[in-house]
């Protein structure tokens, strides 16, 4: 079985087609994007068409080459370090361009395309072997003497090398000399444009407070091509004003047809701009304070309540390379145009604006020749936006397919239709469809980031992003929702969420003790299929500092479930609770931060929600892991595992745990994964996904199709209705992938079957039809007809569903959808896109039609929701 996409969509953003934004179309975001390399469609040497490169924070480079249909082309599938800070462009072809960043081990890393044929498919990795010079931050090139020397920007220095004759050739980095106590992280480099190919190269380092310590020109003090030259460092005179607050960052950038232009922008210790300086000469070197004012308001560049606090990621400079004095400079909550060199700002918001998203982190001017200094891309937190028009309006489109979302850890619906939620890493849940086509993913409404789980029956438990009501505190509160479209006890939408009751009690007293929450971690128990989740009964565990909490479900009325949150009991006192799971609700395990396990049960004749939890013992050395435990697997009818630092892997064994064997690798554990149905453990690493069958004492490595660096996250099992038995991994960059564990083997004369409702609302009136129906689906097609009549006789309606079988034990299945008034004038037609499935796989669709109405009448509205299960 194969490794693919479970969804290679982006995202519907919230402030688009769901909400009232007057004539704005839907508007699509993706995932964080830090670099961007364009070429204009115009340039004679480029191809016909424009190409745009960007970089990513987990996920290497990525090609958008068609921007109409916004298809994106991974570049770094086989990288084994894709993590990257940057993306610029050399100057040996015109498709040169470097890659730089660093892994998650703090080594530098360094890519040069190797393809300059427009099509970006092969890179070589620059190795930067042993060399101590941490993340790379910033890359360019200088031309000394005719020479040409690439210089990278270092958390541990500033490297060059002399480039080598020819494409996956040796470089050889020597590290420049720095004076004497200046600090040695450093987070940007600029250069001139071949007009001065002997002027200085300028540096920028993170700062310590002292300002005056910021910026330094390079020069060597011997030929490079010397074995012994060195290059040196020279801090430079800068203005002579007060910077109010202690610099942590350093930006500079250099205009392209200009070499006297340069800007630096330095970013205080809060995140926001600290001071803006312009350089005015260059024989010598003389800097300036530029204008900070913005709009006519005065210091607005450096107000943070104008500009936002940028956090992790850098801000963006660029210039214009028709005309040096236009700049563009991107921070957290807006960016900024100036015409002038910097001496006046205009701000195009992006923390309001429903059509761009914050935190700016790369910009460039792009088809200047025809929109002259009009048109940019950005590069932001939420993918890539275009604007034609100087910023009133910014396009979106190339988000839509754009499959690099960053996952912190995700959750799936075994109940109805399929659903799949999950923790972006840039603060948003997520919700989509496993089920059928690809769809693109929508905000998870009143939802705050974190973890998220489903119940056995369908309930989703996420937290909800409100202030408490009785409450001062803007913690978020546990809330229970679910959605399922065939009317089944007490569902609603996802996007409009019921809100259950939130109060945490302690053991037995029913008394509120505190309603807001942190419930972290939180694990769905794995429900006996013989217990009436109705009931009273414990559906979920979680972890408070150093507390156990139950998630308690209850019938509230005939059309609402209840759940509360109680606390089970407290393990210890001094250490926090970091894993938990529950096997059966009557067995409770937590690990903690010190690597000690305790169980739980209920005590006897107390409240049925107060637990008594005592000690587990290590039966194989060491006697205490001294190390936080990140993950107990527990499901009913298997044996319970568990991950800790370290890495290592343990297995319980009666009463206590024993140490097992694992595949011996150099990184952590991010997700295990207990599945009994396939008699298999799942164990993951950022980059790999490890299968065993016999519970932990052999490994198989089943990485092969995914990315050469996924950085894994989480892993989740679902069997669909089908009978399907599919594995999602979620990843920090890659989005989601699935791998079908088991796909029945399905007789070629079986069913298939279809379920759903139908809801005619007709003026103020609703009349609903349930469905629930089958057909044998052998060589001749499987028919479903329905009609309906509204109860006053206005409306006709006509849905048929076909099913055929196919040779290859799939099966095509095609929807039409008639809607005729009564007295029988022909209405719309639409006829459905053929869908096949897969042998054990389901489909998921919704219609939803508006329809006239006769005489004085308003029409109405078919909503038809049904899953078909091959």
């Amino acid at each position: 079985m194969s490794w693919n996409l479970a969804n290679p969509n982006g995202i519907l953003a919230a402030g688009s087609t769901q909400d009232t934004f007057g004539v704005l179309p839907p508007q699509f975001n993706a995932g964080a994007i830090n670099g961007i390399v364009h070429y204009d469609a115009q340039d004679a040497s480029s191809p016909t068409a424009a190409i745009t490169l960007v970089s990513t924070p987990t996920s290497g480079v990525w090609k958008q080459s068609d921007p109409e249909e916004g298809t994106w082309k991974p570049l770094s599938l086989t990288w084994n370090r894709p993590d990257l800070t940057c993306l610029v462009r050399g100057d040996r072809d015109i498709f040169d361009v470097f890659a730089a960043g660093g892994g998650i081990d703090g080594q530098g890393t360094l890519w040069e395309n190797g393809d300059w044929s427009g099509e970006f498919g092969s890179w070589n990795n620059i190795d930067l072997g042993l060399l101590p010079t941490g993340k790379v931050n910033g890359v360019t090139k200088i031309h000394p003497s005719g020479l040409s020397i690439i210089v990278l920007a270092c958390e541990k220095g500033v490297w060059w090398s002399l480039l080598p004759a020819g494409l996956g050739g040796v470089y050889s980095f020597k590290k420049a000399v720095t004076p004497s106590g200046a600090a040695d992280r450093w987070s940007s480099v600029a250069a001139g444009n071949g007009k001065y190919p002997d002027s200085p190269l300028w540096a920028a380092r993170w700062g310590d407070g002292s300002y005056q310590t910021a910026l330094f020109a390079g020069s060597f003090d011997r030929d490079p091509n010397d074995p012994a030259a060195n290059m040196l460092l020279k801090a430079m005179v800068q203005p002579d004003v007060p910077v109010d607050r202690a610099v942590f960052r350093v930006l500079l950038s250099a205009a392209p047809t200009d070499d006297q232009k340069r800007l630096l922008v330095g970013e205080g210790g809060d995140g926001s701009i600290a001071f803006v300086w312009k350089m005015t000469g260059i024989s010598p070197p003389t800097w300036i304070e530029a204008g900070t004012t913005v709009g006519g308001v005065a210091n607005g560049l450096t107000n943070p309540s104008v500009t936002g606090l940028l956090r992790d990621l850098p801000g963006a400079i660029a210039f214009s390379k028709v005309d040096a004095g236009t700049i563009v400079l991107g921070w957290q909550t807006a960016y900024f145009l100036s015409t002038d060199y910097g001496d006046n700002w205009a701000r195009i918001d992006a923390s309001s604006s429903p059509n761009i998203h914050q935190g700016i982190h790369a910009v460039q001017f792009i088809d200047e020749e025809t929109l002259q200094q009009k048109s940019l891309a950005l590069a932001t937190d939420g993918g890539l936006f275009t604007t034609v028009d100087g910023g009133h309006t910014h396009i979106s489109t190339a988000n839509q397919t754009f499959p690099n979302l960053k996952f912190a850890n995700g959750a799936l619906d075994n109940h109805s239709i399929g659903i799949i939620t999950g923790s972006l890493t840039n603060d948003l849940n997520l919700y989509g469809s496993v089920y059928g086509l690809p769809q693109l993913w929508q905000p998870l409404r009143n939802s705050d980031v974190g973890p998220t789980a489903f119940l056995r029956n369908g309930m989703l438990l996420d937290y909800d992003n409100l202030q408490p009501t009785n409450s001062s505190s803007l913690q978020s509160v546990l809330q229970a929702r679910r959605l399922d479209p065939f009317n089944q006890h007490g569902y609603k939408t996802l996007i409009d969420p019921i809100v259950f009751d939130d109060v945490l009690t302690a053991p037995g007293t029913g008394t509120d003790i505190d309603e807001s929450m942190n419930l972290r971690p939180l694990e769905p128990v794995d429900v006996p299929s013989t217990v009436n989740i109705n009931s009273e009964s414990l559906v979920a565990v979680a972890g408070r500092q150093f507390e156990v909490c139950g998630v308690i479900l209850d019938k509230q009325d005939a059309l609402h479930d209840n759940i509360a949150v109680h606390v089970l009991g407290s393990p210890t006192a001094s250490e926090v609770i970091t894993a938990v799971a529950s096997p059966d609700s009557q067995t409770v395990i937590a690990g903690t931060d010190q690597g000690n396990f305790f169980i739980g049960t209920p005590v006897p004749g107390a409240s049925p929600f107060s637990f008594n939890f005592v000690p587990m013992t290590l039966t194989t050395p060491p006697a205490s892991l001294m190390l936080p435990i990140t993950k107990i697997s527990a499901r009913k009818g298997n044996r319970i595992f568990a991950i800790a630092k370290g890495p290592q892997l343990l297995r319980l064994e009666g009463s206590g745990w024993s140490h097992i064997p694992h595949p011996h690798v150099l990184e952590e554990f991010t997700a295990l994964l207990a599945v009994p149905s396939e008699s298999s453990l799942f164990l993951s690493t950022p980059s790999r996904i490890f299968q065993s069958k016999d519970d932990g004492n052999t490994w198989t490595n089943i990485s092969a199709g995914l990315p050469a660096f996924s950085h894994i996250t989480d892993m989740k099992h679902i069997k669909e209705p089908g009978g399907a038995s599919i594995l999602y991994v979620f990843t920090d960059g890659w989005s989601v992938f699935k791998r079908v564990l088991n796909q029945p083997t399905i007789p070629i004369q079986r069913a298939v079957t279809i379920k759903g409702v139908m809801g005619i609302t007709y003026e103020d009136d609703t009349v609903n039809f349930d469905i629930n129906d089958g057909a044998t689906v052998g060589f001749e097609p499987g028919v479903w007809v329905f009609k309906f009549v509204q109860a006053n006789g206005k409306v006709f309606a006509n849905m048929t569903i076909r099913a055929a079988f196919r040779e290859d034990e799939s099966v095509e299945v095609v929807s039409n959808l008639w809607l005729n008034n009564f007295l029988s004038r022909k209405g719309d037609n639409t006829a459905g896109t053929p869908l096949v499935l897969d042998p054990g796989s389901s489909y998921y669709q919704n219609v939803n039609v508006t329809i006239g109405g006769r005489g004085d009448s308003d029409g109405g509205v078919v909503d038809f929701d049904f899953l078909v299960t091959n």
